[in-house]
């Protein structure tokens, strides 16, 4: 399945409201993706980091069976204490099952590599797990604040009958994610991320 079907089954529920972690989940995990399960994983670190990490690994049992790919999604025991910051990192890293092959981190010098393009921000060549990083931070917008619930929350506002902190925290989602879904570029992102490859 690619990102685009998947943002059409995210349209196809009643959206008076963002979906829940757990629906966008076991669409996953219920054979819509190469991917056969999501784990997910609360881990503690000292001191906190506030942060969600992916992970895809072959997880077959015999070099003769056919590939089976656990995506592994670990977060800091500390988004716990925001539950909105913590909705959005569970999707955003969830949406990198839709990354490409060819931007898999799946070596620890392609990992070193990616830190230090991210770091230092190359001009010459950019890198496409950093690429996938975007492309999974606007997957997860979109699938929380689809177009019919977005344009919802748009005429509100426009209205003037909530303001975006209200409607944030109506829905459960971060402030910021509603001011970036309000942006005009929501309709190129969604123009972009739902064309068939």
């Amino acid at each position: 399945m690619q990102f685009k079907q998947f943002y059409e089954l995210v349209l196809g529920k009643t959206l008076d409201k963002p979906l829940g972690f757990e629906f966008l989940r076991e669409a996953i995990d219920g054979g819509l993706n190469d991917v056969q399960e999501v784990k997910v994983w609360r881990q503690t670190y000292h001191p906190p980091k506030r942060e969600a990490h992916f992970m895809l690994f072959d997880d077959r049992t015999s070099a003769y069976d056919g590939e089976f790919l656990v995506a592994d999604i670990s977060y800091c025991s500390a988004l716990d204490h925001d539950p909105a910051e913590l909705l959005f990192a569970l999707t955003k890293e969830l949406m990198h099952v839709f990354d490409p092959v060819e931007t898999r981190i799946d070596s620890r010098e392609k990992f070193v590599k990616f830190l230090k393009d991210l770091q230092n921000a190359p001009l010459d060549k950019p890198n496409l797990a950093i690429d996938a990083e975007n492309r999974a931070r606007w997957m997860a917008i979109l699938v929380l604040c689809p177009k019919p619930l977005r344009d919802s929350i748009a005429a509100e506002i426009a209205e003037g009958r909530a303001i975006r902190p209200e409607v944030a925290q109506r829905f459960g989602l971060p402030d910021w994610l509603i001011e970036v879904a309000l942006d005009d570029y929501y309709d190129e992102a969604v123009r972009i991320l739902t064309v068939a490859s």
